[in-house]
């Protein structure tokens, strides 16, 4: 398994997290603190096997674009949230709001992710599942809602027999 290297340079009033691949290496979980937020970076297997099918130039850009958002985060939320799209679900989830959004990386490539926000613990969690060319966007988003959220699918779909 190849090395993943983290680094976490200090600035004046600003941290910046830098994640780099050498031979499509792995992110298994990396933390950043800001302003008293954890900031908590973890990837799924789908994202990691389609970061090292991703050019160098396109995984340079994603992982440009995930330190952009992390380490703007803790101090420009909102400008994070612009940044984001969410995509139509495929079934209700019951009143809850998904945290499961798109994030554009250039004209034609998409990682989607998940940001949940935890300030109990002061931590948000920044979670990777796939990294996707623009025109595989929706079937991929579809697949990791339905994997994500499939106790809620399963559950509507019960209450809609019984009904």
């Amino acid at each position: 398994m190849a090395a993943v290297k983290q680094h976490v340079e200090q600035g004046a009033e600003s941290f910046r997290l830098v994640l780099s691949y050498r031979n499509c290496g792995i992110i298994h979980l990396i933390r950043l603190a800001v302003r008293n937020v954890d900031i908590l970076i973890e990837s799924t297997k789908g994202f990691e096997k389609d970061i090292a099918n991703l050019s160098e130039d396109e995984r340079a850009a994603v992982i440009k674009k995930i330190n952009d958002c992390a380490s703007l985060f803790p101090t420009k939320k909102a400008d994070v949230y612009r940044k984001l799209r969410r995509l139509r679900l495929p079934t209700n989830l019951n009143g809850y709001e998904s945290s499961l959004y798109t994030l554009r990386v250039s004209r034609t490539l998409r990682v989607i992710w998940a940001v949940d926000e935890d300030p109990i613990f002061g931590q948000v969690i920044f979670t990777l599942f796939r990294a996707v060319k623009h025109e595989d966007l929706d079937k991929a988003y579809q697949g990791v809602a339905e994997s994500l959220y499939q106790d809620m699918i399963h559950h509507n779909l019960e209450v809609a027999q019984i009904s």
